[in-house]
């Protein structure tokens, strides 16, 4: 038996719980806020589908191929006074992938934070979450749920480069919304650098000072439940 377990974060992330048993049931139950339906009534739950012979054989070479039975049972962000070489790069406000395995007399749960980044073991770890999923065919699912949450439909940036460090960089930013209650939405923007300036639907990105680097913005709105449907992350580069 293989289960999956995808968790919120801040933003959106459709959190989940997979589970593929021996003769390729596959059943798939939505977590939390993301288990919400804004059109027609609620399914019975767990949902449940079907994988082949030949689906199920080539999701156990990806279990050999990660070689999963040795991996740690962790990958999380090292504490403030310590630094992890399981974790040597991390990112916040990522959500976690939990994957458990049971098989010929063995056990083993990983608990992965997809923040943490920078080997090729959690690079390969994060491609097996991802081929779980293809196999089982998960979108098929996740498509309906979340969707009368409040959600960024698009983030316009005044640019995507500048050019070197300047006491003036500054960038012009729009985010267009939905929400399909028509609640009032309050807009959420977190920034790997520089700070914001303003509130709402337009606000300035002030990068003044910062130094050369790759920057991310993510625009997320909160209708009442939280920053509960779908954000949109950009890029600027400072060259």
């Amino acid at each position: 038996m293989l289960t999956l377990k995808r968790t919120t974060c801040l933003g959106w992330c459709p959190a989940y719980t997979l589970t593929i048993t021996a003769d390729g049931t596959v059943k798939f139950t939505p977590d939390g806020a993301f288990a919400q339906r804004g059109d027609g009534p609620m399914p019975s739950l767990p949902l449940t589908g079907k994988i082949t012979t030949g689906q199920l054989a080539k999701l156990l070479s990806e279990v050999k191929n990660v070689n999963f039975f040795s991996l740690h049972e962790h990958y999380d962000l090292a504490g403030k006074s310590e630094s992890s070489s399981k974790c040597p790069k991390s990112w916040t406000d990522s959500p976690s992938a939990i994957t458990r395995i049971v098989a010929n007399g063995r056990r083993k749960t990983v608990s992965h934070y997809l923040g943490c980044r920078g080997t090729k073991t959690l690079s390969d770890l994060m491609k097996f979450e991802d081929r779980i999923d293809k196999i089982a065919g998960t979108d098929q699912w996740t498509s309906r749920f979340g969707w009368n949450a409040g959600s960024v439909v698009d983030l316009f940036l005044s640019t995507n480069e500048l050019a070197g460090s300047s006491s003036n960089n500054q960038i012009s930013v729009k985010t267009v919304a939905t929400d399909p209650d028509n609640d009032v939405l309050t807009y959420n923007y977190i920034v790997s650098g520089g700070k914001i300036i303003g509130n709402g639907a337009e606000v300035i990105w002030d990068l003044s000072n910062t130094l050369v680097g790759t920057y991310t913005i993510t625009a997320g709105v909160d209708d009442g439940c939280g920053v509960c449907g779908k954000t949109v992350t950009k890029t600027v580069i400072i060259k």
